[in-house]
């Protein structure tokens, strides 16, 4: 998955918008407020898609967009989802992954861009 909107590396706090998909082809919004304690709001819960591609060695794509307080989810290409929050309006972004209950997992993370909205023509 990943974090968007977080702060900047080092800062001593935590938070930020996290997208993620599992194996089983769910995906999940939720907003980090805070991790000591941990403190977060789920705004999509853990929903099933067909368009995650399920099981071992599957590529997926995961895309956001982010325009103000609207949040585009889309998964290999295709619009999955779309939400509001407008706790937080900048910040970095980077990798999520975290394991549930598999002591055998792996993810690699292939190509990781990003297009900035206000400079595009």
């Amino acid at each position: 998955g990943l974090i968007l909107r977080g702060p900047e590396h080092l800062a001593g706090v935590s938070y930020g918008y996290i997208v993620a998909m599992s194996c089983d082809g769910s995906y999940w919004i939720f907003r980090l407020d805070g991790v000591d304690p941990w403190n977060a709001t789920t705004l999509q819960d853990w929903t099933s898609s067909i368009q995650i591609k399920t099981g071992s060695g599957q590529t997926n794509v995961l895309g956001v967009r982010m325009d103000g307080k609207k949040i585009t989810l889309f998964i290999n290409g295709k619009s999955v989802t779309e939400i509001q929050d407008d706790k937080y309006s900048l910040g970095r972004y980077g990798l999520f992954v975290r394991p549930d209950s598999s002591l055998s997992y792996t993810f690699e993370g292939l190509n990781l861009a990003y297009w900035d909205l206000e400079k595009v023509p």
